[in-house]
């Protein structure tokens, strides 16, 4: 069985970009209120795990907290989600546009 962590598909259809895009930063990086989308993951495993949980590229999401430690809190979908730094930082995003 390949391996392809250029492109993710799970049963849902879900496909995501795990190369770096210009202009995306990782999630790590942002602050509490700034409204963000997802470009694209630093990991193959990391990146099918969240597209299972709906939180795939183009996903749109909000920062409510991002302390220097623990998890960052993410709002995607009527849904809050704890994210550890380590998963976060690999997530590459891009600020909304106003």
């Amino acid at each position: 069985m390949e391996n392809d962590c250029s492109r993710v598909k799970d049963g849902t259809g879900c496909e995501c970009s795990t190369i770096t895009t210009n202009n995306s930063f990782p999630l790590t990086d942002f602050k509490v209120g700034q409204k963000l989308i997802i470009a694209g993951f630093d990991g193959c495993v990391m990146s099918k795990r969240l597209c299972n949980m709906g939180v795939g590229c183009g996903a749109e999401i909000e920062v409510l907290r991002n302390d220097s430690t623990g998890p960052l809190i993410i709002y995607t979908r009527r849904i809050r989600l704890a994210i550890g730094r380590g998963m976060a930082s690999k997530i590459l995003c891009r600020q909304v546009e106003d």
